[in-house]
């Protein structure tokens, strides 16, 4: 007998089930009445897998309808897919036990008046089977007829399993906002409509909705806006819209989380299109016309003349392999350039698949696009030289606003080492004209896993042209409406993760990691401009850059896998006033600089966690402000001629800001770097801390040998050139705060400070580093938490606490270096470090797992999936031992 592999049949499980569930909620749910459990062919009270796939069968004539009599729920002799869709109900909400009244709230469809429905639903304490329910709202204004079924989805899901605990008991039912933006044009007509996938026991509650029939006219300017009332089952859900407009008629498919937050809905927000153009090739030799015959390239070309925004998706049916996947392979010369504004790549499936909910290594793509490089193996061309010039097998190029990429894998498929050309092999570049646009839920790889050397085959002799996996350029994106990349995974990129010249680019939630030469850098393009290149990186994770990942294995990959020219910090900023705005990322395992500003770059970063950076030998500095020569002057005429660079004084532009550092430090924690914490070098300072504006900071632990003897005062190094120069770091959390002996709850020895954490020559009178009016961390004060961000969470995913009294110095004591281990100095039975708890079934339950700890920032894996509202706490050790807690604050909610 062979033996399936559990990995085999759990895919073969959520292949089953996903299709099940993409089809059931896109046609009218029913209420099930007095009858067997459907789809229970023995008879047990528990419906399996194996019985749903048993009842396929039938359904597809392989097995008699004697195999299992009770899929056959009206008993007319065959199986249909409305039975199909219950015994999959079965395997996913239990048997019914007693049958219960279909849900029937009404609502209003308009974005002001919202009438709410009784909730007459009670807390459950326990977890019992119950029928499934649906709530069926009944529009107040729609010109679609209720019965008209939405478009059908062609995809073919395999989504990811994944466990999650829940908060129980449920005070409340959950409230759904379903908004729809209108295209600008064309009547529409709408069928949204949704399942609940797991999650706490549904206890009565509506576990479907829909199908929910609304109409948006060519008048409608705003949002279109449905409220479904109380009623629905919090947990994690696949929503789905069926749209038919005109000659386009498609359906989309998204995966939310669902609170039971009685002071707010939850929000499902579509888009809608004018014009469908749909993949139904995976090669790249198409005619220039997106029919019947229409490859990626045919679909990006023709959304340039079709009306926009125009929406390319992919015919799975057609398309897909086996495992659910379409695989698509561009292999041309030219780029694909997206010239449409509006347009949207959206490469998920019917099960909403990947979803922003799981884990980056649960994810799965559905569609992927692989750009091959002309001399890529196995089949390189035969004698081509490599060209510096765009060129090498395709690049997505942005040329117009709003224009948004999703649920995509993108992948460049590169020559072989040695022979990579200099040629432009980006994976997505934003170009001028692009602001607004949008990477969203992708997996890009740059196809370096196992490239040793950033060097290409020509050498430092020809134009610079880029490998990144992101390059915004020119794009004229402003803070207001920059460049977004966010819920995606960058990986392996032979140059750098993300790169911005001229414009905005912000980073949310994002994992970059391992890419060849930087994870992030903002550069200025043009000698002497301002102001050129600004990034804002919010709550990502970056690490790993500069080391290569053969076995494709992130946890594998060690300080042994350094690559050569590296020329590899996490984030870089680069150029006169190049900006990097930063806001709770961790930043991890590098092997030169955490962050680094060269030049006149300016920065303000908060709340980072910095922390690894290291090479092996001592090196690796956790962030470095260098300027390597003084700032030459600047010739003018006027005031206007300085612009940045001061006032104009004979000729000559005069700085008048007295010096003032263009880098501030807030919050941040720097700790076991191979050199140094921080370090300024050069002719360039810094303020981590003044005079009524304290740090926050926390340096710690960094500087140690190869063999791992700690080294003394290399927490935070001032090397200026300028020795009269005082850095300034007053106000922060330092690894010697507390003398040997005598120490005191709620002070610091400045002399401690002075000696073994900075450089300063003089302890009574400090000669480099200003530390004074230092944090203690373990002080008797309660911390204080601001506020937590995401607001609800899934288990597992990363959440930021924002406050202060955080203790960041004794979770790394004695710590074995290792930045993915803080748990083990971090937690709450025993108490140690900080510990965050959130309140679950009427108990504390302490966080998954800790990725950082500063001063003012936590950033955590929550571990719970939100269910309900509830709280959250911060709880720390005083010096003497007793406990200070934080008063808990509000999470879990819409």
């Amino acid at each position: 007998m062979m033996v399936v592999p559990t990995a085999v049949r759990r895919a073969a499980r959520r292949r089953l089930i996903a299709c099940l569930l993409a089809v059931s909620a896109l046609a009218p749910a029913a209420p099930i009445g007095a009858q067997t459990c459907p789809g229970d062919c023995d008879g047990s009270g528990v419906v399996g897998v194996e019985e749903v796939v048993r009842a396929v069968a039938i359904a597809l004539g392989t097995l008699p309808v004697a195999a299992c009599p009770a899929a056959d729920r009206n008993g007319d002799g065959a199986v249909t897919i409305d039975d199909l869709i219950a015994a999959a109900g079965s395997v996913l909400n239990g048997c019914p036990a007693t049958p219960t009244a279909t849900a029937t709230p009404t609502t209003s469809r308009t974005a002001t008046a919202s009438p709410t429905a009784t909730d007459t639903h009670t807390p459950f304490p326990t977890d019992t089977a119950t029928s499934t329910p649906t709530a069926t709202p009944t529009a107040s204004r729609t010109a679609t007829p209720t019965d008209t079924p939405p478009p059908t989805a062609t995809d073919s899901p395999t989504p990811t399993e994944t466990g999650t605990a829940t908060a129980t008991p449920l005070p409340d039912a959950a409230t759904l906002l379903l908004r729809v933006r209108p295209a600008g044009a064309d009547d529409a007509a709408l069928q949204l409509s949704g399942v609940r996938l797991d999650g706490p026991a549904a206890a009565g509650r509506a576990v479907a909705y829909g199908p929910v029939a609304l109409t948006v006219t060519a008048e409608d300017a705003d949002p279109v806006e449905q409220r479904l009332p109380d009623g629905l089952a919090p947990g994690t859900w696949l929503h789905h819209i069926g749209v038919a407009a005109g000659s386009a008629a498609y359906a989309q498919h998204q995966r939310t989380l669902v609170v039971a937050d009685p002071a707010a809905p939850a929000i499902v927000e579509w888009r809608l299109f004018r014009s469908l153009l749909t993949v139904t090739r995976d090669d790249d030799a198409g005619d220039g016309v997106c029919d019947e015959s229409c490859t990626l390239r045919d679909a990006v070309d023709a959304s340039a003349t079709a009306p926009p925004p125009a929406l390319i998706r992919f015919a799975a049916d057609r398309l897909a392999d086996g495992e659910g996947r379409v695989r698509i392979r561009v292999d041309r010369n030219p780029p694909l350039r997206l010239r449409a504004p509006g347009t949207m790549i959206d490469g998920r499936d019917a099960a909403g698949h990947p979803s922003p909910l799981d884990g980056f290594a649960e994810r799965f793509y559905p569609t992927t696009i692989t750009l091959v490089a002309e001399n890529a193996n196995p089949d390189p061309k035969p004698g081509l030289a490599c060209p510096c010039q765009e060129s090498n097998g395709g690049v997505l190029r942005v040329q117009a606003e709003g224009v948004r990429l999703e649920g995509l894998a993108i992948v460049r498929q590169l020559a072989a080492e040695g022979s990579i050309c200099c040629g432009d092999q980006d994976l997505v570049d934003f170009d001028a004209g692009s602001r607004g646009g949008a990477v969203a839920t992708c997996l890009l790889d740059g196809g370096g896993r196992a490239i040793s050397s950033a060097q290409v085959a020509q050498g430092e002799t020809h134009a610079p042209t880029g490998k990144d996996c992101v390059e915004a350029r020119n794009t004229g994106a402003t803070a207001d409406d920059p460049i977004v990349v966010a819920d995606s995974e960058l990986r392996y990129c032979h140059d750098r993760g993300v790169k911005s010249k001229l414009g905005a680019l912000r980073l949310e939630r994002n994992w970059i990691h391992h890419n060849l030469r930087g994870g992030v850098f903002a550069l200025s393009p043009t000698a002497g401009t301002t102001g050129t290149g600004v990034i804002e990186a919010v709550g990502n994770l970056i690490e790993g850059s500069g080391r290569n990942c053969p076995s494709g294995d992130p946890r594998a990959c060690g300080p042994a896998q350094a690559i050569t020219r590296t020329q590899a910090s996490e984030l870089s900023a680069q150029g006169n006033r190049t900006a990097l705005v930063t806001e709770g990322n961790v930043v991890r395992g590098g092997v030169l600089q955490g962050l680094y500003f060269q030049g006149r770059s300016a920065g303000a970063i908060n709340g980072d966690y910095v922390c690894g950076i290291s090479n092996g030998s001592g090196a690796g500095i956790g962030i470095l402000v260098k300027q390597a020569t003084p700032m030459p002057p600047v010739p003018c005429l006027s005031e206007g001629d300085c612009e940045d660079d001061g006032i104009c004084l004979d000729g000559v532009c005069v700085d008048d800001t007295g010096g003032a550092p263009e880098v501030s430090a807030r919050g941040v924690t720097t700790v076991w770097n191979g050199d140094s914490g921080v370090r300024l070098n050069g002719y360039r300072s810094a303020d981590f801390g003044s005079e009524g504006d304290a740090g926050g900071n926390a340096f710690t632990n960094n500087g140690f040998t190869e063999a791992g003897t700690a080294r003394l005062k290399r927490n935070f190094v001032n090397a200026l050139v300028d020795t009269a120069v005082l850095a300034a770091a007053r106000g922060n959390q330092w690894q010697h705060c507390y003398p040997s002996s005598g120490a005191s709850a709620d002070a610091c020895s400045a002399t401690a400070i002075s000696r073994n954490d900075t450089n300063n020559s003089n302890t009574g009178a400090p000669d480099r580093v200003d530390a004074s009016d230092a944090e203690p961390h373990a002080s008797t004060a309660a911390p204080v938490i601001d506020a937590v961000t995401p607001s609800r969470a899934a288990a597992g995913e990363p959440v930021r606490i924002v406050g202060r009294g955080f203790d960041a110095i004794s979770g790394h004591a004695g710590g074995s270096r290792d930045c993915r281990a803080l748990a083990s100095g971090n937690g709450c039975a025993p108490l140690r470090g900080t510990c965050v708890e959130v309140l679950a079934d009427g108990q504390w339950v302490e966080v998954a797992d800790v990725l950082g700890v500063t001063p003012t920032h936590l950033v955590v894996r929550s571990p719970i999936t939100c269910a309900a509202p509830t709280e959250l706490r911060v709880r720390r050790r005083a010096l003497d031992g007793a406990e200070v807690v934080s008063a808990p604050v509000p999470f879990c909610r819409n």
